[in-house]
């Protein structure tokens, strides 16, 4: 009986022994493709000029960062879902407070400034102004990120935001687009009315990013901004179009249409009888109807700005023709696995062509919408380094 014993001792012994080995052949293996192909620094492009050098050569965390992933969220789809998830958990709860501005357009529509409440500063403090995405507002946390960022750097900040978001009210039949340039110069004009003597400085994530970018190259040297970083830009509108329809079984394209129909159904009676007379049928039959955001788009975003078509709307409202327009400095930082930006319509022809513009991407970067504090200290440190 004794010897049975041992016998079975041994063999359990053993047996944990193999998979202990097992698990720890698995961990190194998974640590290698991590720190291998997952890791990796910052890829630059941009004009060669001094000045140009002069920023990558001063700005560290351009020049000398390493990109290292959430180890447990290695791919792109999985970074946007923890980041959707985090969102829900968090909006809202920033740790300070938004005093609302409300700034009506040359058309009778309004949209909200959402300035952070802070004291400490003075009136010729530098402001951030914070362009968000599609549907996003002043409440998402990757927006308080940045405000925390900034704040701490001794920026004032305020968030710019679109027409129908983050419980702003249309007053008009007319949502926002791509471009909105209009918009974009009454908000900040209304910034620098504010605070005359400040200087502003322009972060934008992903549409915000396009609407930034337009909104520069449009204005060119009369540009009210000095500086700019934009992440997640889309660039080509129509391209990321096509991607949200076709990769992953098109979730991204169903979950933002019907995010757009929600905020839509939302406002008030009048409103939707302005969006009703470029439809057929009522709003509500119309509202069933829509599965994507190209639906949402053909039906009330490209009548209200004069367009047959989405695909004519989104020809028109993407960036990338304007960048050679831009006469401020402008960083864009991209993810090379966004899962709704193909890495093909990031513009590296234009940054190298025009001294004000410098791209970067990492091997494998945070996908879409995620914490973005990166950014904002990107900005930060290179205005900083450039006044010493």
């Amino acid at each position: 009986m004794g010897s049975i014993a041992v016998k079975e001792s041994i063999l359990a012994n053993l047996y944990f022994t193999r998979i202990y080995i097992a698990l720890l052949i698995v961990f190194l293996a998974y640590w290698l493709y991590y720190r291998l192909r997952m890791c990796g620094q910052l890829k630059l492009y941009y004009a060669q000029c001094s000045s140009n050098a002069y920023i990558v050569e001063n700005a560290s965390k351009l020049s000398k960062s390493v990109y290292k992933p959430t180890p447990f969220l290695l791919e792109g789809n999985l970074q946007t879902i923890y980041a959707e998830i985090v969102n829900k958990r968090t909006k809202g709860r920033h740790g300070f407070e938004f005093q609302r501005q409300l700034v009506m357009t040359e058309d009778g529509g309004q949209i909200a400034l959402d300035w952070v409440i802070s004291d400490d500063r003075h009136a010729a403090s530098p402001i951030i102004a914070i362009f968000p995405g599609l549907t996003g507002g002043s409440d998402n946390s990757y927006i308080g990120h940045i405000c925390r960022s900034a704040l701490a750097q001794g920026y004032r900040c305020v968030v710019l935001n679109k027409r129908g978001c983050s419980n702003t009210p249309l007053l008009t039949a007319k949502f926002c687009c791509g471009v909105d340039v209009e918009d974009t110069e009454a908000g900040l004009r209304a910034v620098r009315s504010r605070y005359p003597g400040a200087k502003i400085y322009g972060v934008a994530v992903s549409l915000g990013a396009n609407i930034l970018a337009n909104y520069l190259g449009v204005r060119g040297e009369e540009s009210l901004i000095c500086a700019a970083a934009c992440a997640c830009n889309p660039f080509d509108i129509y391209a990321v179009d096509k991607c949200m329809e076709t990769a992953n079984f098109g979730i991204y394209h169903h979950i933002m249409g019907k995010n757009k129909v929600r905020t839509m159904m939302e406002q008030k009676a009048e409103v939707l009888a302005g969006f009703a007379k470029n439809i057929e049928g009522t709003i509500e039959e119309t509202a069933k109807k829509i599965k994507s955001t190209r639906d949402f788009d053909q039906y009330f975003i490209a009548p209200s700005f004069g367009f047959k078509t989405p695909e004519a709307l989104y020809e028109y409202s993407s960036c990338s023709p304007r960048l050679v327009h831009i006469k401020v400095p402008t960083l864009f930082l991209a993810a090379l696995n966004d899962p709704v930006i193909p890495p093909e319509v990031l513009p590296y022809d234009a940054c190298r062509q025009n001294e004000k513009l410098i791209p970067v991407s990492y091997t494998h970067l945070r996908a879409h919408e995620t914490v973005l504090d990166l950014v904002c200290r990107l900005l930060l440190e290179k205005k900083k380094k450039k006044k010493t």
